[in-house]
């Protein structure tokens, strides 16, 4: 599977994915892998890239993959406290997951 977007925001927070997640991934077995990275309290990498004459902020969490982003973030993923998995939206037709989740 491959990040597409994200929104993550409280009115609705939501990863989506190019891919299929195998329905052997549950919300309960997804929570838990969360669960482990927020208990690890990885840090979060901001660094900066020139694409020309623009500025792309670029966010990864240590050891996970980058990703632009022009929001607010943590310093830790222990700062994030629970993660919830509210829905996970599969769409075979469409070669796509959609993960909704909240934080606590």
């Amino acid at each position: 599977m491959t990040e597409r977007k994200g929104h993550h925001f409280s009115d609705g927070a939501y990863v989506e994915f190019s891919g299929v997640l195998s329905e052997a991934h549950d919300k309960t077995l997804l929570e838990e892998m969360v669960a482990r990275v927020v208990a690890e309290d990885r840090r979060i990498i901001v660094t900066e890239e020139s694409t020309g004459n623009d500025v792309l902020r670029v966010v990864q969490v240590d050891g996970f993959v980058a990703n632009p982003c022009g929001g607010t973030h943590v310093r830790s993923t222990a700062e994030l406290g629970h993660v919830t998995i509210r829905k996970i939206a599969r769409r075979a037709g469409q070669n796509l997951t959609k993960i909704s989740y909240c934080v606590a």
